[in-house]
């Protein structure tokens, strides 16, 4: 079954399909694709255990970055006014989000810095997809119409 979906070689993900991610710090995780939608819930289960934030879990985190806002999840969010036609396709957005607005880093003013690591109202871009996608590889070739 096709999902729409190519890895960074352009080759068309279907389900079945196995995927390889390698992450930045060498760890090698694969995958086996299916389409299913799942709810997930955050459940604390050490004391002191805190989860990553969303920002960290989808793009990492880089220290020290060149270009200001790189360690921000609205520069990979659907709903931000600020990025459009440069990260953001007008079609995507759901609904205008100007927080970038009040933010120091954006604008280089002097108001408070408002980078984000995580939003209610996150919706992953294209671009952002792109981004999560990069690091996919099809490793297996699977069986079509699985479904």
């Amino acid at each position: 079954m096709d999902i729409g979906l190519f890895d960074k070689n352009g080759t068309p993900i279907n389900v079945g399909d196995k995927t390889r991610l390698v992450l930045n710090n060498g760890e090698v995780r694969e995958f086996d694709v299916c389409f299913k939608t799942v709810n997930r819930t955050t459940v604390k289960t050490l004391p002191g255990f805190e989860p990553q934030t969303l920002l960290r879990r989808l793009f990492g985190r880089l220290d020290n970055p060149v270009i200001r806002c790189t360690n921000c999840l609205c520069s990979y969010c659907a709903n931000n006014a600020e990025e459009v036609y440069r990260r953001v396709k007008p079609e995507e957005m759901a609904f205008p989000c100007l927080d970038c607005d009040d933010c120091r880093e954006y604008g280089g003013g002097s108001g408070e810095n408002r980078c984000k690591e995580d939003c209610a109202g996150f919706t992953v871009s294209a671009y952002g997809a792109g981004r999560i996608r990069r690091g996919f590889k099809v490793v297996e070739g699977g069986k079509k119409d699985v479904f």
